[in-house]
């Protein structure tokens, strides 16, 4: 995430050249990679592009941190493209919809990211609660909603509940939680034991052991979709 952020930074930086657009893109990205970061570790280290490598970075922590990231995502949200829901290919890159949804996870969770490191978590601001619903009512009303069905978000075609992708395969899904013995085995394995226990699969509706799905995969007994089916 930090070599992200870094990256983010020098094309933000105006001796990069970037156009207006690749800057926009560039704010959601380092904002994104800043609050992956801070969720982990409570503070975000944070290189300044005019000062050489050897310069130990400023470390964000709490507010200064939360605040930094909003900046960037409020400049990127009046630059990003406001692609609609089902956009395909378009949703690859970033968006206003996609900025507005993480400033709302953001400002949902402000309390939470202010407090951690010193243990002071406090109760959430009613304005902030109130601008995650109006960002939230601004994401539906672009045409983003829960998909019907929970798998096919999974599938090739546009939904609309994707609001921001990136390239990815059966091999990423499948076998990135498995065993690391079985990583290597390519299209012919993965079977060397999930990482989910079994008490969290059986905490899904329906029998464990009776899992029947037709072709269509119409369920027969009754089992959360989640669980999957034979």
């Amino acid at each position: 995430w930090t070599s992200n952020q870094l990256a983010a930074s020098q094309i933000i930086d105006e001796r990069s050249g970037a156009s207006a657009t690749d800057v926009s893109e560039a704010r959601f990205l380092r904002a994104f990679s800043m609050w992956n970061t801070l969720q982990f570790f409570g503070q975000v280290p944070f290189r300044d592009t005019s000062l050489p490598s050897t310069e130990i970075p400023e470390v964000l922590s709490g507010a200064a941190a939360v605040d930094f990231i909003i900046a960037d995502l409020d400049l990127a949200i009046s630059g990003l493209p406001n692609t609609a829901a089902g956009a395909g290919d378009d949703l690859k890159k970033a968006t206003s919809s996609a900025a507005k949804f993480l400033k709302a996870r953001i400002l949902l969770n402000k309390h939470v990211y202010i407090g951690q490191l010193d243990g002071t978590v406090g109760s959430p601001d009613s304005s902030d609660m109130a601008a995650v619903i109006s960002l939230v009512d601004e994401i539906t009303a672009n045409g983003f909603q829960l998909q019907a069905g929970y798998f096919d978000i999974f599938l090739p075609s546009a939904d609309t509940e994707t609001i921001w992708a990136t390239q990815t395969s059966v091999q990423n899904l499948i076998f990135a939680p498995t065993h690391p013995n079985a990583w290597g085995l390519g299209g012919g394995g993965g079977w060397n034991g999930f990482s989910t226990l079994a008490e969290y699969y059986d905490l899904f509706e329906g029998d464990s052991e009776q899992n029947r799905v037709e072709l269509d995969l119409t369920r027969l007994d009754g089992q959360e979709e989640r669980r999957g089916g034979v």
